[in-house]
């Protein structure tokens, strides 16, 4: 996957890795997009707050991107 392409396309190559967490979860099914999005809101202390949509735009864009069929 070219996460680092995506992430200079999403606009910071900081959240390459939330990309890539994104895919995990979409290929490995072992943990929900819902949850997911939670969790970056949960664990940002409130003066990051202005990270929570990035992140949660990279990890979401990592989860449409992913491969489904590894077969």
């Amino acid at each position: 996957m070219p996460a680092t392409d995506l992430e200079l396309d999403l606009g910071n190559i900081m959240t390459a890795s939330l990309l890539l967490l994104g895919a995990s979860a979409a290929v490995t099914d072992m943990v929900t997009l819902d949850s997911l999005d939670a969790a970056v809101t949960k664990s940002l202390p409130s003066y990051r707050a202005q990270h929570v949509a990035r992140n949660v735009a990279a990890i979401r864009t990592g989860f449409e991107v992913a491969p489904r069929d590894l077969s």
